[in-house]
């Protein structure tokens, strides 16, 4: 892989959340598996964040609904 590519690949990484070593640890990487396994891994870690946030948004949701009633 030439060096513009691996930096668009890092860049990229780094936009979806991912630190630079585990951007560069992609990018270095020439198994299809283990990169397939690095994106899947911090897809999830991605869900799960979005996953608590979203329970803290029905938390408050469900407070103001209340405060609204009464």
């Amino acid at each position: 892989m030439d060096r513009k590519t691996r930096s668009k690949i890092i860049a990229n990484l780094t936009d979806a959340g991912c630190d630079t070593a585990l951007a560069e640890h992609y990018a270095d990487s020439r198994s299809a598996k283990e990169k397939n396994d690095i994106l899947k891994c911090h897809r999830q870690k991605l869900l799960d964040d979005l996953h608590k946030c979203q329970k803290r948004i029905d938390c408050l949701d469900y407070l103001i609904y209340s405060e609204n009633k009464s």
